[in-house]
């Protein structure tokens, strides 16, 4: 599984730190972490803190999958989209009904009324 961590603000140059990075590309989590942690430096803590960052990263986003394939199915975006859009065609006949039925009652009883409506997508 792919991960990624940004390491931002750092203030060392990217001139020392592309040397250490070079040293652990491509290798595996327990074997880049045994080199960071053996390598002289302020760079190599730098790196180190960020490959374990993507390591974290990983197993949450790997919970995160297992537990929403699980318990709800995978949704994708087309299902998305599509339960948006019934969604909105309910709220926006939600308030024509209201407003014909404002309408109504303006006619019987002249006074005005006012709606106000809060709808909140997640």
């Amino acid at each position: 599984m792919e991960a990624k961590a940004i390491a931002k603000y750092v203030r060392m140059s990217p001139i020392k730190l592309k040397p250490v990075a070079d040293l652990v590309r491509g290798k595996d989590l327990n074997e880049a972490l045994n080199i960071l942690k053996f390598t002289p430096g302020k760079g190599a803590e730098i790196i180190e803190k960020v490959v374990s960052s993507a390591a974290a990263n990983a197993d949450v986003k790997e919970m995160n999958t297992d537990v929403h394939s699980q318990e709800q199915g995978v949704k994708t975006t087309d299902e998305k989209k599509e339960a948006l859009r019934i969604l909105k065609e309910a709220i926006e006949q939600k308030i024509k009904d209201m407003e014909l039925a404002e309408s109504e009652s303006r006619k019987e009883e002249k006074a005005p009324h006012t709606y106000v409506f809060f709808v909140f997508f997640l």
